[in-house]
């Protein structure tokens, strides 16, 4: 069975990117219920250079970073002012 896709999230800064965790997404655990400690991220919009050089290591393709720990993700919410639309998977 597919979990949904989670809806892209927009941060406080107006940046947006889709955060998703499930048994079909670079995440882990990879099943479709968390507590999850890796995410797949895609195609991020406004984040800055200090963001994308956090994300550079776990680009799997091109717009798609694989297995981003959470302890990432949290430093790049926390600086673009938290969540203004969304959550994490």
């Amino acid at each position: 069975m597919f979990k949904p896709i989670n809806p892209r999230v927009i941060l406080n800064s107006g940046a947006a990117l889709s955060i998703q965790a499930s048994s079909t997404h670079y995440c882990l655990p990879q099943e479709n219920q968390g507590p999850y400690t890796h995410y797949e991220l895609g195609h991020p919009r406004g984040l800055d250079a200090t963001d994308l050089a956090l994300l550079k290591e776990y680009e799997d393709r091109e717009g798609i970073y694989a297995y981003v720990p959470k302890k990432i993700l949290d430093k790049i919410i926390n600086s673009h002012g938290g969540f203004r639309v969304g959550q994490l998977p």
